[in-house]
């Protein structure tokens, strides 16, 4: 976030292509020092707010009446140089404006409503009980010395805790409410998916322009990313085949495999691919001389053997028609047909490089969102969600470091993120094109 004067609301969006909730945040710098006289007072009014666990007014709203969120929060933060608030939540996409409205509906009704002597209470038990939960921590009271050495505090700070909170009156909470929370004079802050929040975002900027951010904090300036007229998505997945060796060249592979390492828990695990037209596949992953995961296709049956549990599907099962679509050795091919959508979306950069970036639904109504480089025309990440509801993830893979083989270029790193909590990286050792495959390979009996 800018540490800038703040004149009127700034929206700030970072791009997540692919999600399917918002991570908001309206936030900004507040001048408010350790062991001030307005800190007490703050923290009161920000439990009120947004601070408690389940009974400030944020989680009340966005989360017990409208249903947006699991919870919806606050924090007011005191510190040497310079402190900050934050009001945050995690909501579907469809309502992530609705979301920042009630934020700012929440921040300006606790500025200009006082509070009532009940809400009050609750916000100073609550403390007290935190309080006195935290001295049976040894590093809570030594975390006490220290600040109270680091911020030349009284010496009895922590000792009158109690006695100060209890002297917190309504008119101390609506004083530093109108001196502290600051709707008007916002960074809303939204990590999510741009295409579909984005530009709703626009009516709480004051001037009407969304900044854009890069995963590091770079400014994003979409404006000096203007699409060539007459572009088509089409267009440049029929530039990327031409790239990589040319639709003649592709359609003369019969089979290909390939051999790759990767570091799982700090194992290396062998990952073998194998293609055979027409439509036969197979992939193991192997660790320690064992096969922990096998996977084939031949037509007719699919089959997957998971720590010794064997599945076998047939043409119309979840499982065979999941499989399938791993079949082609090159997805883009089958993109020209009219079974696929293409939606040319813009351009944008993928760390550092400006992509054009095109929206692909296959066959199923499935999407991926693809990256291709504008320089180079090769593909350089994919990204799609995986999930449902709640439990959906954003999963990215990146391919890297293209090599000829046999006249082909063909990635030998590959980088997936999002599935496992850390990333996932593939290196491939060797590509074989059009060589020997025997149909005992796709075997399933």
């Amino acid at each position: 976030m800018p540490h800038r004067p703040l004149e009127g609301t700034q929206g700030c969006f970072a791009n997540k292509d692919g999600a399917v909730q918002s991570v908001i945040n309206v936030t900004y710098p507040v001048d408010i020092k350790p062991g001030s006289a307005d800190e007490l007072a703050a923290n009161v009014m920000n439990n009120i707010l947004g601070g408690g666990i389940f009974s400030g007014r944020l989680m009340q709203n966005l989360r017990e009446k409208k249903a947006y969120t699991y919870g919806a929060r606050s924090s007011l933060n005191s510190d040497k140089l310079i402190g900050s608030f934050k009001a945050f939540a995690s909501v579907r996409n469809s309502v992530t404006d609705s979301s920042v409205q009630e934020f700012i509906y929440e921040m300006e009704r606790i500025t200009n409503e006082p509070v009532s002597e009940n809400d009050l209470q609750l916000a100073k038990n609550s403390m007290a009980g935190s309080f006195a939960r935290s001295l049976e921590s040894p590093q809570t009271i030594a975390g006490f010395a220290l600040n109270t050495y680091r911020y030349n505090l009284p010496k009895d700070f922590y000792n009158t805790y109690l006695s100060r909170l209890e002297k917190v009156t309504l008119a101390d909470v609506q004083r530093v409410a109108k001196k502290y929370i600051k709707p008007s004079n916002a960074y809303i802050l939204v990590v999510g998916n741009k295409d579909e929040v984005a530009e709703r975002l626009l009516k709480f900027d004051g001037d009407k322009k969304i900044e854009y951010y890069d995963a590091y904090g770079e400014v994003l300036n979409y404006d000096n990313l203007a699409l060539p007229a007459g572009l088509t998505g089409k267009d440049v997945v029929e530039d990327y085949l031409d790239a990589i060796g040319g639709v003649n060249k592709l359609n003369a592979v019969n089979a290909m495999s390939s051999d790759a390492t990767m570091s799982l828990m700090g194992q290396e695990a062998k990952i073998l691919t194998r293609h055979k037209n027409p439509d036969k596949f197979h992939f193991a992953l192997e660790m320690n001389g064992m096969v922990m995961q096998d996977q084939k296709f031949n037509g007719q049956k699919a089959q997957t053997s998971q720590m010794g549990q064997v599945k076998v599907s047939a043409p119309g099962d979840e499982d065979y028609e999941d499989m399938k679509g791993r079949v082609k050795m090159f997805d883009q091919m089958d993109y020209l047909t009219d079974a696929y959508k293409l939606e040319l979306k813009g351009i944008e950069e993928v760390e550092g490089v400006k992509c054009y970036k095109i929206m692909v639904t296959d066959p199923k109504g499935e999407v991926t969102t693809q990256f291709y480089d504008m320089a180079s025309s090769l593909l350089i990440r994919t990204s799609a969600v995986v999930g449902e509801g709640e439990q959906a993830k954003t999963m990215n893979t990146d391919f890297k470091d293209y090599r000829d083989v046999s006249g082909i270029l063909m990635p030998f790193e590959i980088s997936i993120i999002g599935q496992a909590p850390f990333p996932m990286v593939m290196k491939v050792s060797k590509y074989e094109i059009n060589g020997t495959i025997e149909d005992k390979e796709f075997e399933i009996k």
